[in-house]
């Protein structure tokens, strides 16, 4: 009877091609060694190692993903692409933006809240939060939420702080 498991030494896994496991063979076809082992991306929580930047990296060479990808397009991750300002774009809607409007500003601006650490808890960040400190700010009519035009009030949270501290407001 023919041996039906992977070729490769301590693999006791069924055989799919090339006499290897789907592992194995992937490894191959990827690095061109079926020996070849990077891991997952680690769980990093370094700081980015540009100057002043507060963002996580995320195992890309050390930088977080924005400069990441400054160094990957222009060789330099302090080169910044000039943006229009977004008083000039026809669809800016000013002080009568959306709570939707202000949390997609947020992203664009400071990016996702998932590259930088709760403010509370020090763990993964996973949202924006609206810190309750702006004298003029908004009532969201469709989801009973207050908001602010301000991007400074707002801080990442990971979900579980986030909804304590809407829960204490």
């Amino acid at each position: 009877m023919p041996n039906l498991t992977c070729a490769v030494e301590e693999c006791s896994k069924k055989r799919v091609q090339r006499a290897w496991c789907a592992t194995h063979y992937a490894r191959w076809y990827k690095y061109g060694d079926v020996n070849a082992y990077f891991g997952l991306r680690r769980a990093s929580k370094s700081i980015c190692k540009v100057d002043g930047c507060e963002i996580i990296d995320q195992g890309e060479h050390g930088y977080c993903p924005n400069h990441y990808r400054a160094w990957k397009k222009y060789g330099d991750p302090l080169t910044v692409k000039p943006r229009p300002t977004l008083g000039d774009h026809p669809g800016w809607t000013g002080d009568s933006a959306s709570y939707g409007t202000v949390h997609d500003r947020l992203r664009r601006q400071r990016g996702s809240a998932s590259v930088y650490t709760c403010t509370d808890c020090e763990g993964p960040a996973y949202e924006w939060s609206y810190d309750g400190l702006d004298p003029e700010q908004k009532l969201c009519p469709k989801r009973g939420m207050i908001y602010s035009l301000k991007m400074e009030h707002y801080v990442a949270r990971c979900v579980r702080c986030h909804r304590r501290h809407d829960l204490c407001k």
